[in-house]
């Protein structure tokens, strides 16, 4: 589900991010101005889309209020929106293969992970997989 969030995330993505070429690290300046980390509600796990995540029928009733696989929509989104696809893929993390507890995009196998501070900041987890990312 998490592709399809992505392709129906793209025109929002061209209509949210300031027009022109953007380096990743401007992109990731602009998402992590406009995102806010909450986590899902107890017991559902939500894949939300750019439009549900900064707009009105938002899960929490705040813009931009999210965890990470909806802020990893929005960086996948927005990164191929600006011209990066080729690049993007995905980091899942946790204790062991069998346990992820975390996912983020990633930029040409740089961490893009909008509930860190920077770009290229990580999480230490003993357990790490890299998916290239592709529309």
């Amino acid at each position: 589900m998490m592709k399809r969030q992505v392709i129906d995330s793209l025109p929002f993505a061209i209509d949210f991010l300031p027009e022109g070429k953007m380096k990743p690290s401007s992109i990731f300046n602009f998402l992590k101005e406009e995102t806010i980390y909450f986590s899902d509600p107890s017991g559902i796990e939500l894949l939300q889309s750019m439009p549900t995540l900064f707009g009105n029928n938002n899960q929490h009733g705040i813009y931009g209020a999210g965890d990470c696989d909806c802020f990893t929509i929005a960086a996948l989104a927005s990164l191929i929106a600006k011209g990066y696809e080729s690049g993007t893929g995905i980091f899942l993390v946790g204790r062991s293969k069998y346990c992820p507890v975390h996912i983020y995009a990633s930029i040409y196998g740089v961490p893009f992970d909008l509930t860190n501070n920077k770009l290229g900041q990580e999480r230490n987890y003993p357990y790490k997989q890299y998916l290239k990312f592709k529309i």
